[in-house]
Parts: structure tokens; sequence; C-alpha cells
């Protein structure tokens, strides 16, 4: 193939509009899938006489199964394929999640967050992964920010459809929160029959693609995951950026799960909004994420000061939820809750897409997957503080104010990252990464 910058620019175009799409799409609806809980609950606790410590511990269990199997999942993934993967999360976390509607008891409540999460362990570092697989180390933040616009459009689709689909409250004997489960968990399903046709498993296998630009890719991205032995790909576990990055995203996700699990409990407590109001608040964060996230992904490019941004957001975000535990009054409570969005998304779109700037081919996979299992500690946090700080203060608001301490812990440590990592140069390979996965016969 042609080095021509031009050519090569129109070639990434056209694996941008064929992979990225299918790609986000499944992220779409298993962020709907693992999120709407948070929604559902507006009806849900009263229904079935959850407390807020029920709830609590409910929303946290997804976290511990999600987290244990991480790894694991990611080995597995290796094995079999990033597609097949893909496509096998899909299909089961569809199924439990839909089995949700079913829920009467908070042990079945636990049971099934904690299958779900067993279920969805290893989609998105898979999805990470599979996505740098086609692109260059220079081009994978630009493409893992787009596919990870699904995060905002996931808001803005869950929140539109929870104000549908809570209409239904009443139809065939069940309640708004039931609909909810089952008709966002079926098109997961249906999503994952239908990418065994539509998703290439790489350049190779893509149709649309010549011969040499298949080849070009490949070589250009680097990945081959069956050049690589297990022994390397464990060691890349306890590597100190892996172990850095992963306690970054830990602080990141305590904020972040706790708002996305319990941020409309809270506003509707405080303030007695409607559940319409606050799914059109959900929906208004999708709309504030599809600019501030794109932002996140060209810092990362493109700026040398990539963690001075990062750090300054987590500051912002500190900022919003100090202003929404003390703030009694409506509209700039909400302020501070759109404001939070806002210095997320931009945080998402840098934070996660970090490790594939400095990482590549299976240990890439794995590394991502060391990442995220280390970054659950923090999503499994979030919500149980919130919900202590409910049960010890009567209300959610002193749990916003403990919650600004992750953000300015991550500030410090977006600070620190560049010397402590040297994360100015890609991390060389050894000779064990060229050591095939299968043990020898």
């Amino acid at each position: 193939m042609t080095t021509d910058a031009a050519a090569q620019a129109r070639l990434f175009r056209r694996v941008s509009w064929r992979i990225l799409p299918l790609v986000g799409l499944a992220y779409i609806v298993a962020l709907i899938d693992r999120s709407n809980i948070g929604l559902a609950a507006l009806q849900m606790n009263d229904d079935l006489k959850f407390s807020a410590a029920v709830y609590a511990a409910g929303a946290s269990a997804f976290f511990i199964t999600y987290a244990l199997l991480e790894v694991p999942a990611n080995l597995m993934m290796l094995r079999i394929g990033a597609k097949r993967w893909i496509v096998r999360i899909m299909i089961t976390w569809g199924l439990l999640s839909t089995a949700m509607a079913a829920v009467r008891e908070p042990w079945q409540f636990y049971g099934l967050r904690m299958l779900i999460g067993a279920a969805e362990a290893g989609f998105f570092p898979t999805a990470i992964y599979f996505v740098s697989t086609w692109y260059p180390p220079e081009r994978r933040g630009r493409a893992i920010s787009a596919f990870y616009l699904a995060f905002p459009v996931g808001n803005l689709v869950m929140g539109a459809l929870a104000a549908l689909l809570m209409q239904l409250d009443g139809l065939a004997g069940l309640r708004g929160w039931q609909w909810m489960f089952i008709l966002e968990g079926l098109p997961s399903v249906a999503l994952g029959l239908a990418l065994v046709a539509l998703l290439p498993d790489s350049p190779a296998k893509a149709r649309w693609l010549s011969r040499d630009e298949a080849d070009w890719l490949t070589n250009a991205a680097r990945a081959h995951p069956e050049e690589h032995g297990f022994g390397a790909l464990f060691r890349m576990l306890l590597d100190l950026r892996v172990l850095v990055f992963g306690a970054a995203m830990a602080v990141t996700f305590i904020a972040n799960s706790a708002m996305a699990s319990t941020g409309p409990i809270a506003l509707k407590e405080a303030f007695a909004l409607k559940p319409d109001q606050i799914a059109a608040l959900v929906s208004a964060t999708g709309l504030i994420g599809m600019a501030a996230l794109p932002l996140g992904g060209w810092v990362l490019d493109h700026s040398r000061h990539r963690f001075a941004w990062l750090a300054l957001a987590a500051l912002g975000l500190a900022s919003a939820l100090l202003v929404m535990g003390a703030e009694r009054s409506a509209p700039v409570a909400i302020g501070g809750y759109l404001s939070f969005y806002t210095f997320m998304m931009f945080t998402q779109g840098l934070q996660p897409a970090l490790p594939a700037r400095y990482l590549h081919g299976a240990r890439l996979g794995v590394a991502i997957a060391g990442v995220n299992t280390l970054a659950q500690f923090g999503a499994f946090s979030g919500p149980l503080i919130l919900g202590m700080a409910h049960k010890a203060a009567g209300g959610y608001a002193d749990g916003l104010k403990w919650l600004a301490i992750a953000p300015i812990i991550l500030s410090a440590l977006a600070l620190w990252m560049p010397s402590l990592l040297a994360l100015d140069r890609p991390l060389p390979e050894t000779e064990d990464d060229q050591a095939p996965l299968s043990a020898p016969a």
C-alpha cells in the first residue's frame, strides 16, 4: 500500500465508518444494561421496599464479579478472538439483564447483579483491544474516544428510553421499571447475534479491504496476539504503568459509578424531582458528553500537556461534587450535576485510552484488563460510600462531599504520572513477547 498521507487518511476513515459504529453500538447497549439500575430504582426501591443500604449493596455487587473475572476473561479472549468474545458477552448479559424484571427479594437482586457483572467482565478491555488492532498508536486516542462516544450517547438514549418505558407502567401487569429491564435487555441479545455477520475479526478478514490494505493495517497496528507468551502477559499485570493507570482509573470510577447508580436517587430525594425530569437530566449529560469526550481524545493525541489537562478536569469534578453536596437550591445543584458530567466525559475521552498509547499487541489487551480490574475497586466503592452516608446522615449530601476526595487524588496522580512512568516513550518489547501463547507440545 502507498505511504501517501492522503491515502492513509482515506483508509482510516473507511475503517472508522465500518468498525467504530458497530463496536460503539455494542457499548451503548452495555452501558444501558449496566446503568439503567439508577433510573429503575426510582420506582423499584419503593415497590420492593429496598432500603438505601440494600440498593447500594446490589448496585456495588455487579463490580465484585466484574473485577474478579476481568483478567481471566481477557486471557480467554486472546485464545478465542475478540469478536467471538464480544458476541458471547452481549448475549449472556442481555439475557441476565432481562431477568432483572423478575427480582422480588434482596438476595435475588444481589445474585443477578453479580451474574451480570460476571457476564460483562472483559467487554470494555476487549473492545478497546479490538479497536486498537485496527489503528497505529498515534491514531488510537482519536479512535478510542470516537468509540467511547457511546458513553454519552448511552446516557442520552437511556434517559429518553426511561421516560418512555416508565409510561408502560401497568401494561400486562408489569411496572415501568420491569419493562425497562426487559426492553433494554433483549436488544443486547439481538445485536450480539447480528455482530457475528457484521463485524470482521481483523483487518485480514475484512472483505472490504484489499490484501495490501489489510497487511499494512496489521503491521501499522503491531497487533499480533498469537506471538506473545503467557509469562509476559502475567508480568504485564505487575508493570508499574498498569498499576498507576489502574489506581487513577479506580479513583475516577469511585465518583463515576456513584453518580451513575445513585445520582438520580439523590436528586429525587433532595429536590423532589419527578422521574421524567431526572430522565431528561440523564439525557442532557449525553449531549454534554458528545462535545466534551472527543475533546479529551484530541488532547490525548495532540497535546504535550495531556496530564495537566487531566489534573484540571479532576479538580473540576471535585468542585462539582462539593457544589452538589452543599447546595440546597435545585437549579444550582442541577448545574453541579451537569458540570460533573462535563468534566467526567472529558476525562473519559482521555484517560481510558492512555494505555493504548504506550502499549501494544496482546500486552495491550491484558494491560487494559489489569487497569480495568483495579478500576472496579473504585466502581464498587462509590455506591457504598453514598449508601453509608445516607444511613449515617439520613441523606446523600454528605456522601457527595466525601466523594470529592477521589478526583482530588486523581489530580495529584495525573501530575505525578509523567515523571514516575517516563511516559514520553513507549514501553519496549521484551524477548518474552515473542514466545507463543500455547504451551510447547
